[in-house]
C-alpha cells in the first residue's frame, strides 16, 4: 500500500516549543532547521512504529483483491476519522461499503485486482511519553550531529519504541 501523508503544520509548530525545552534553547534563531528536525523525526519514529503521530491526513492507495468477500486494510492509527474510500473509483458509503475497527478497514464485496483509495484522518491527541521522548532523541540527534552515518548499535530511541513495533493494536 502508497501512503501519502500531509501533515498538520500547525500541530508540529505547537511541539516546536517542547522540541526547544528538550534541547535547552531559548532562542528563536534556529526555528527553521528545528522545525525540518522535528519533522524529519516525527516521520522517522511514525515510520518505525507504523503509525501517524500528529494530527495529519492519509492518502492510502492499493491494488489488492479480496478474500472471502471481504478487503482488509491495515491504516496507520491512530485513526481519527474515514473521509473517503473508493474502490475502483466509485464511492462507498460506511456501514454499506465499508467497517472501520480501529485501525483496519473492511471492504465488503468481491473484487479482484481492484484500485483502493482511503482517505483518512489520524494522529494521537496526546502521544505517548515514550514515543515523545524518541522523537525528541531523533530530532536531537540530527540537529547536534547532522552526518549520515551508519548505526552500530542500537539507538534509545528504538529501546523506548520496542514496546509499539510489533503490535497488533486497536485504538
Amino acid at each position: 500500500m502508497d501512503e501519502t501523508i500531509m501533515t498538520d503544520a500547525a500541530q508540529v509548530q505547537c511541539l516546536l516549543d517542547r522540541f526547544k525545552s528538550h534541547l535547552r534553547l531559548t532562542s528563536n534563531d534556529a526555528d527553521a532547521d528545528l522545525m525540518a528536525k522535528l519533522q524529519s523525526a516525527l516521520a522517522s519514529v511514525g515510520h518505525d512504529v507504523h503509525r501517524v503521530l500528529t494530527f495529519s491526513t492519509v492518502t492510502a492507495v492499493a491494488t489488492t483483491s479480496s478474500v472471502g468477500g471481504r478487503i482488509v486494510l491495515r491504516l496507520r492509527g491512530p485513526v481519527r476519522e474515514v473521509e473517503r474510500v473508493s474502490v475502483n473509483g466509485t464511492v462507498l458509503t460506511e456501514g454499506e461499503g465499508y467497517t472501520v475497527s480501529g485501525n483496519r478497514l473492511s471492504i465488503n464485496g468481491d473484487y479482484r485486482d481492484a484500485a483502493v483509495e482511503v482517505v483518512y484522518r489520524a494522529g494521537y491527541v496526546t502521544m505517548p511519553s515514550d514515543m515523545w521522548e524518541a522523537v525528541c532523541l531523533r530530532g536531537a540527534g540530527s540537529y547536534a550531529n547532522p552526518l549520515d552515518s551508519v548505526q552500530e548499535r542500537m539507538r534509545a530511541s528504538d529501546v523506548l519504541l520496542r514496546p509499539y513495533r510489533y503490535q497488533d493494536w486497536q485504538s
